[in-house]
């Protein structure tokens, strides 16, 4: 697939991903890892170790990659882990990653990423035979000078949970928000 080039004639007022056959998500695997690292290279100052995406694999549904036609535009790689931890669950989904790359944005993908995520949250939860498989909470860090991140998923409905001091070995600023979203349980 090929890399990003900026979009041509698009109205990004009237560009709706639900809607758009031209935006579509596909899972990351092993086959199409390098194409997340190529896009978390040109979206993030920071470089991924492969821990980190063996972990994005591992997460299978919640990890995606997001496509304007056939170009690569958007990441977005997930893990779960315990909520409290040392504890069996619930399970809290934390967001390693979500860009779309700059030409790209504006057009519903990142939330269109984040969509999916909820809605495989909600499935997981529905599909759970035991509370301890059910995720409770979604999580991430946002640089605390980044406005625009912080009011995309403050509109997704997160809250700013406290602020991390020196969460960022390599960058300024170093402090990060924790941000939160609660989810709410199905009842079975």
């Amino acid at each position: 697939m090929a890399m990003a080039q900026p979009h041509r004639g698009m109205d990004p007022a009237t560009t709706n991903p639900t809607t758009n056959p031209r935006v579509r998500l596909e899972p990351l695997g092993r086959d199409n890892l390098a194409q997340a690292r190529r896009l978390n290279a040109l979206l993030f100052p920071v470089r991924y170790s492969e821990c980190v995406y063996r972990k994005m694999v591992v997460a299978g549904k919640f990890s995606q990659l997001a496509y304007f036609g056939n170009v690569c535009v958007g990441t977005v790689g997930c893990t779960t882990q315990p909520l409290v931890q040392g504890t069996m669950g619930p399970l809290q989904l934390y967001i390693m990653t979500l860009g779309v790359l700059a030409p790209y944005r504006r057009l519903g993908i990142g939330s269109a990423l984040l969509q999916h995520i909820l809605q495989q949250v909600a499935i997981t939860n529905h599909e759970a035979t035991d509370p301890v498989d059910t995720i409770s909470q979604i999580a991430l860090h946002v640089q605390i000078d980044n406005e625009e991140a912080l009011q995309f998923y403050q509109r997704h409905g997160f809250e700013a949970a406290g602020i991390e001091q020196n969460y960022y070995q390599r960058m300024s600023p170093s402090d990060a928000f924790i941000l939160v979203k609660t989810v709410a349980p199905v009842q079975q």
